[in-house]
């Protein structure tokens, strides 16, 4: 048996992700009893999203996790009791290897303090966006400095547990930073479900203006200040498509009439998302790279799943897939280039060159899809 425990996320946060890393589980592991175990809403949509993709053959259990914004020693306990739990549970099941689908610092240490217990099943945990915290300073404040996610993954580290870690180029800077992590560390890629394309695309100033689109939600770290600026810029030779949502009130200010862009108040549905994702030509990443050196872009995914080249700006994450898949866009130095290279296209819509990029991301987006998921899956955790 093979155990998946999501002990952070609530409602539709990581649902997709989860989704996609059990169905490459299934995949990877066709003989074994998976077991999913999350709260309510989060294993409500997961289930959902499973049954979208025709995944069968997945438990779901649900567990009760500490509210979001418990104070941190409460929550240092409540998720003490919570992984002590788990791991008596997995014990009693058999389980060969147990794989945290998400982790802050009280986790981890939840974790490390009850590795024996898990024995003898592996323990995976996969970080997300709190990788990044551990390249600043931690917080003065008492209650946070201690529970600093630094502090967590640099302390002692029992053999039984391992990272996957959510790209390459995220590894390597990883290893970098602590090098004493680097035997405990295993790359998979974003765990994503891709859009099956079988609409024939737009093809760039035929008759019809060209559209930039930019997914998830539009704020300042991820570009959205930059994107409606673009837009209002040049509203009057393009369209540009917002493919997510403001849902902050402090946000309303990146947006007005001239914009040309339509913000959403709630999360988009995925029939809602399909037809704005797939009424655009070109997405634009506009991610800070300083704020994205250790996180995975589900920015830049959500453009890979609808095969749409891209303008982005130059990270070690998009520089690593650019380089893995071939010419699926523009690389950037700065947003000045990112413009730049928007006029450049409204001024003589590259249409070979457009046609040639959709081919390369139809043909070879594939490397990063659910199949190669299970297989690094199978090296990772099977072995």
């Amino acid at each position: 048996m093979i155990l998946v425990c999501d002990p952070l996320s609530t409602g539709f946060v990581h649902a997709t992700v989860n989704a996609a890393l059990l169905a490459g589980l299934r995949l990877a592991f066709p003989s074994e009893t998976i077991l999913f175990l999350a709260e309510q809403g989060q294993s409500g949509n997961v289930a959902g999203i499973l049954q979208q993709h025709r995944v069968a053959g997945i438990d779901l259990e649900e567990i009760q996790v500490p509210l979001y914004g418990t104070p941190y020693l409460h929550r240092a306990l409540d998720d003490l009791r919570l992984i002590g739990m788990i791991a008596a549970r997995s014990r009693q099941l058999g389980v060969r290897a147990a794989i945290f689908s998400s982790v802050n610092s009280t986790v981890l240490i939840g974790l490390k303090l009850k590795i024996g217990v898990f024995a003898p099943a592996k323990v995976f945990a996969i970080p997300h966006a709190i990788l990044e915290t551990i390249l600043s300073r931690p917080s003065l404040r008492p209650a946070k400095f201690f529970f600093w996610f630094g502090f967590a993954l640099r302390g002692w580290h029992p053999r039984g547990l391992r990272y996957l870690i959510l790209g390459d180029s995220i590894k390597a800077q990883l290893e970098a930073a602590l090098p004493r992590l680097a035997g405990y560390l295993d790359a998979i890629h974003m765990p994503y479900f891709f859009h099956a394309v079988t609409e024939e695309p737009r093809m760039p100033g035929a008759g019809a203006p060209i559209r930039f689109g930019f997914f998830g939600l539009a704020s300042r770290s991820k570009g959205g200040e930059q994107f409606f600026a673009m837009a209002r810029e040049l509203s009057a030779r393009a369209e540009f498509v917002l493919i997510g949502h403001l849902p902050e009130a402090a946000h309303k200010d990146l947006t007005d009439t001239h914009s040309g862009v339509l913000p959403s108040e709630a999360p988009l549905s995925r029939a809602e998302m399909d037809e704005l994702a797939l009424s655009i030509d070109y997405a634009l990443i506009l991610i800070d790279p300083m704020t994205y050196r250790l996180t995975a872009s589900a920015t830049f995914y959500d453009a890979l799943c609808y095969s749409k080249p891209m303008i982005a700006l130059r990270s070690p994450y998009v520089e690593h897939h650019f380089e893995r898949l071939g010419d699926i866009g523009y690389l950037c130095d700065d947003h000045d280039e990112i413009r730049r290279t928007v006029q450049r296209i409204l001024d003589a819509p590259p249409v070979e060159r457009y046609a040639a990029q959709l081919r390369t991301l139809r043909e070879r987006r594939s490397m990063f899809g659910i199949e190669r998921l299970a297989g690094l899956l199978t090296a990772h955790v099977g072995r």
